[in-house]
């Protein structure tokens, strides 16, 4: 079926029941109900593109407000996503004989997510901003450190210092890990935050230092690896071996994780283009990890959003000083 104006897009789990008493209902605005074919895949291992087109493409958004449905990560999604981009949003709540579709205005509630790259490759630093307008053109979801603007609008404040970026971990974090053959082989290594690199040059420091105290605060579990380009593993392994296992160890854990996992994620093609399938892929898989470590937002995304409030917003976000904004809402 394909989409367009005059459709609704109807977020359900394909064996609850409650669908077919959804299909039968006038929908909100007399739109058309549009159903998407299912997802065999679980989000850690595939994503369909198509399946942010078609939220996209349709006009309105109405989701199965059962126990069935909203147990299921892929309408907690597809209800998250459609709010971010400002669609108009439906609970369809089959128990309730009149009224059973209701608004629902609830915002958006994205992940928390820490970022990493290495500065010291302007090639990178170019790609990283290009990733970042993409995704926030397409997809309406951004990420940046906790100090954005708190200096002056460079890519250094997309850096977390290591007690921001191991608060949000504490509290449901992912840690998006951007690498590239060139980072990953570049004589220096750069991962410092704004204010760490500021001190470190008043005292004459390099911020080399930090990179792996600040590789060892990163789970396994809980890091997501973009490659901007597609990782060369012999050229890999000839850099990896000239590190000192004694002071790079948590460096070369997390980076033998990235080039051992089977499914990567590559942002950019050979030509220099982005990936789009691939950065819908970062966006949902992100998505799915954050689901798994943070009960608040897989909270949120299995409650009865219309008849039951959410939870609380983390209390570590209100106690940062000067931060007026909810940093999930990145």
């Amino acid at each position: 079926m394909k989409t367009g104006r005059g459709r609704c897009f109807i977020s359900h789990w394909y064996k609850d029941p409650a669908r077919d008493l959804c299909l039968r209902r006038r929908l909100p605005g007399g739109l058309e109900p549009f159903i998407f074919p299912p997802i065999e895949a679980s989000p850690d291992v595939a994503v369909s593109d198509r399946l942010m087109d078609a939220i996209q493409a349709c006009e309105a958004l109405v989701y199965l407000d059962t126990k069935e449905s909203l147990a299921t990560f892929w309408v907690g999604f597809e209800r998250n996503y459609a709010a971010r981009l400002g669609k108009p949003i439906y609970a369809f709540q089959p128990g309730r004989r009149w009224f059973a579709i209701k608004r629902d205005k609830h915002p958006p509630m994205d992940p928390v997510t820490s970022v990493m790259f290495n500065l010291e490759v302007e090639e990178d630093l170019r790609s990283i901003q290009s990733i970042r307008q993409e995704i926030w053109e397409r997809h309406r979801f951004d990420f940046r450190g906790v100090d954005w603007r708190r200096l002056d609008n460079e890519p250094r404040q997309i850096l977390d210092s290591i007690e921001d970026m191991s608060t949000k971990i504490a509290n449901g974090g992912i840690v998006l890990l951007f690498l590239s053959n060139a980072s990953i082989c570049a004589r220096y290594h750069d991962y410092a935050d704004p204010f760490a690199y500021q001190r470190a040059k008043k005292d004459f420091e390099t911020p080399i230092g930090l990179t792996a105290r600040k590789f060892a605060a990163i789970p396994i579990d809980r890091m997501q690896v973009v490659w901007l380009d597609e990782p060369d593993r012999p050229r890999i392994e000839t850099a990896l071996a000239r590190f000192d296992p004694e002071v790079w160890g948590e460096y070369l854990r997390v980076i033998r994780a990235a080039i051992d996992e089977p499914r990567k994620c590559v942002a950019r093609q050979r030509s220099g283009t982005p990936n789009r399938n691939a950065l819908d892929d970062v966006l949902v898989r992100t998505f799915w990890l954050a689901r798994k470590a943070d009960p608040v937002l897989a909270a949120d995304f299995r409650a009865r959003l219309v008849e039951r409030p959410r939870e609380p917003q983390r209390a570590w976000r209100a106690s940062k000083k000067g931060l007026s904004e909810r940093v999930g809402s990145q």
